[in-house]
């Protein structure tokens, strides 16, 4: 059973019981964050599963895929290079890294989008621990902790997914690598604009409706996006 069953299971037991499909669930989780005071929670209601951030006075932000991406954006140029790297590789299966949340007592192993903390990326790695950004409830969380809140979205992809799992997995990487290169550098700005991406607009109002998010991150499933060609290349 995944980490995502678990949960689900755990909401509709529950549910029975409320009788109310307006209930919030909140699962005990534990995922060590490295961004001190701050912790991970997971909120369920009838159609969604979130990951959050929430900070030692109970506040809170959710960050969905735009956000993400806004973040990226805007991240330090030593930031951005290697969040870059770290997803591109990952997307290539260059490195095969895991960690492990435990949900109501149960441990469950994840796929990690960052490589071991060996000597020759260790100096990288910490840069990402150490350097932050600040959200929108006005608390600050580290770029390690962004990324191991990207791996847990991934992996989400990849459950859900019956019949194509690698397929919407790599569609979610490819959607964080090539719009945070677009919104920053104007890179693959052809690629998106052929197939169909409005690229004359923010990316708030490209993805102003949840409902049609999926059908838009299908663009991402093109060959000019695949890994192999020199799209996905970069200093």
């Amino acid at each position: 059973m995944s980490w995502l069953a678990k949960i689900d299971n755990l909401y509709a037991f529950t549910l029975q019981n409320k009788n109310n499909k307006k209930f919030i669930f909140y699962p005990s989780v534990k995922l060590i964050s490295k961004t001190v005071g701050v912790n991970f929670i997971f909120r369920k209601t009838l159609r969604k599963t979130q990951v959050l951030f929430q900070d030692s006075y109970g506040r809170s932000v959710y960050l969905a895929d735009v956000d993400i991406i806004k973040i990226i954006v805007q991240s330090p140029e030593e930031v951005f290079f290697l969040i870059q790297k770290y997803l591109k590789e990952y997307l290539q299966n260059e490195h095969q890294n895991n960690s492990i949340m435990e949900l109501e007592g149960e441990s469950f192993t994840f796929g990690f989008v960052l490589p071991e903390c060996k000597i020759e990326n260790e100096k990288n790695i910490e840069i990402l621990k150490s350097l932050t950004f600040k959200t929108i409830a006005d608390f600050k969380i580290s770029y390690y902790d962004l990324m191991l809140l990207i791996s847990i979205i991934v992996d989400k992809e990849y459950i859900v997914s019956e019949y194509n799992p690698e397929i919407r997995k790599s569609r979610q990487l490819k959607k964080f690598i090539i719009l945070s290169n677009f919104y920053r550098n104007q890179n693959y700005r052809k690629e998106l604009e052929t197939n169909g991406y409005d690229v004359t607009v923010p990316i708030t109002s490209v993805y102003k409706d949840s409902r049609i998010a999926k059908g838009i991150d299908k663009v991402f499933d093109e060959e000019c996006f695949n890994p192999s060609v020199n799209v996905l290349k970069w200093n």
